[in-house]
């Protein structure tokens, strides 16, 4: 597919429809936006232009990399977020044990 992203790294606000499985319309309503291919090809779309495209099957040509990050992935890293969960109870139970240490007296233990 490719990449849209507003030109010179300006806020933008635009739409992308879908007209059928092939063909994409690309509309900028405030900002520039800038389209990149799979193929590193680009198109510049002015503030109230629009701009159709045609989507076409992977061929396998084409560059793979047009130097453009953060596409596709959902951008959930589950690895991360298991890692921050066991974190988190573990020092749950920690505090939960340190609390409950703490909070008996002498006089509740007879040790007084």
């Amino acid at each position: 597919m490719g990449v849209v992203r507003g030109a010179d790294g300006q806020r933008v606000y635009g739409q992308i429809s879908l007209l059928s499985p092939q063909k994409i319309v690309v509309s900028s309503y405030q900002g520039t936006l800038l389209v990149v291919d799979k193929a590193g090809e680009s198109q510049t779309i002015a503030q109230g232009q629009s701009f159709t495209g045609t989507l076409t099957a992977d061929s396998g040509g084409g560059k793979s990399d047009v130097g453009v990050q953060g596409v596709g992935g959902s951008g959930t890293n589950w690895g991360h977020v298991a890692w921050v969960a066991g974190m988190a109870i573990g020092l749950a139970v920690v505090g939960i044990v340190l609390y409950q240490e703490e909070s008996e007296s002498c006089v509740q233990q007879g040790t007084c």
